[in-house]
């Protein structure tokens, strides 16, 4: 009985390590160049405004528990990653997730995610990431608003939040599998986006229709989902708020899962 007990024990850790990597991997863990499925930035963890950590936090644990239900393999990797001595473990991952909210980073981090997209790695973002943090200590005392996310990283402008009700795709790929071309698509209430998004240096994938306070259409349709290929790889940018709400939704879901499919990952990147 014991010895069957001891074999369940170990079984239950082995499976649990094939789904979330350990931060500093193990032996039995690949460790050649994007070798791993994905990392995910820690961002909250390592952020020491407490108030603004906290008020983005539940975004990020939705993330997590979206990522575990959909047996996604993935690592929690801190910010520093993007850091230049930092480069040869950034670059075991295909794919790099900066979650809603980590909104602020170091010049030398924003420079990281280009070096990381440009040689091969696929990033993905639904934070707006308009600050630079002028002393890189996470203390929020220093942050200023900057144009290097859209210069070096998603080529994308814009912050802010509304609701929308409604996508369309306007490219059939990879990214938009499930989705009807061209054609508006009913979501569920109360999906939150980014506002005054445009898309300057990106390809603009899926638009979606902003809403008023009373339910009805406001203003022009705006971006949703774009990348921006360079180099080697590519940066996909999520308008969308990655929230409860959201996932509600089948087709943003649909969406999200397209994120990690290794389709995607061909159609934009060579890690070869």
């Amino acid at each position: 009985m014991k010895n069957r007990l001891s074999f369940l024990i170990i079984m239950f850790f082995c499976c649990w390590g094939a789904f979330v990597y350990p931060e500093t991997g193990k032996k039995s863990i690949e460790n050649k160049r994007f070798s791993r499925e994905l990392a995910v930035i820690d961002y909250f963890n390592n952020y020491r405004n407490v108030p603004m950590g906290r008020s983005s936090s539940y975004l990020f644990n939705k993330l997590l528990h979206e990522l575990k239900n959909r047996k996604q393999a993935f690592a929690l990797e801190s910010q520093t990653i993007f850091n230049p001595e930092n480069k040869t473990q950034r670059e075991l991952y295909k794919r790099i997730y900066i979650p809603a909210g980590a909104h602020s980073f170091s010049e030398k981090m924003y420079q990281g995610m280009a070096d990381y997209v440009e040689n091969g790695g696929l990033l993905i973002t639904d934070s707006a990431m308009v600050y630079v943090d002028g002393n890189s200590d996470d203390d929020g005392k220093n942050d200023k608003l900057s144009p290097l996310s859209e210069t070096l990283v998603t080529g994308i402008k814009g912050r802010q939040s509304g609701k929308i009700n409604q996508i369309k795709s306007v490219v059939e790929c990879p990214l938009t599998r499930g989705l009807k071309n061209k054609t508006w698509q009913d979501i569920v209430k109360d999906v939150f986006v980014r506002r005054y998004i445009k898309a300057s240096n990106a390809k603009v994938l899926v638009l979606c229709q902003e809403v008023d306070q009373t339910g009805a259409l406001s203003g022009a349709p705006k971006p949703f989902l774009c990348f921006r290929h360079e180099g080697r790889g590519a940066c996909v940018f999520l308008a969308g708020r990655m929230d409860t709400n959201a996932f509600k939704s089948k087709l943003i879901s649909q969406i999200f899962d397209n994120l990690f499919d290794k389709k995607t990952l061909d159609w934009l990147c060579l890690q070869k």
